[in-house]
């Protein structure tokens, strides 16, 4: 099984990355950026996004799915 932090991959103003781990502080500063700057809930951010691009698709998950299954889902 494979387990991930709960933490996020950020820029920094410089353009590198920079992950937390488990940092509540830092995703909550980013909503409360993202309220500011957009006037909507991060949820309604969220579907704005969605509705503009489609919903996200993780492809860590698709490695967990045997081949065999893993070709029958793509038919």
């Amino acid at each position: 099984m494979v387990v991930k932090s709960a933490g996020a991959s950020l820029l920094t103003r410089d353009g590198k990355a920079w992950s937390t781990d488990k940092d509540g502080i830092a995703l909550c500063l980013l909503a409360a950026e993202i309220m500011s700057v957009t006037g909507k809930t991060p949820s309604e951010y969220y579907r704005t996004l969605t509705d503009r691009f489609g919903e996200p698709f993780i492809s860590a998950w698709i490695r967990l799915v045997r081949p065999k299954r893993r070709r029958r889902l793509k038919t």
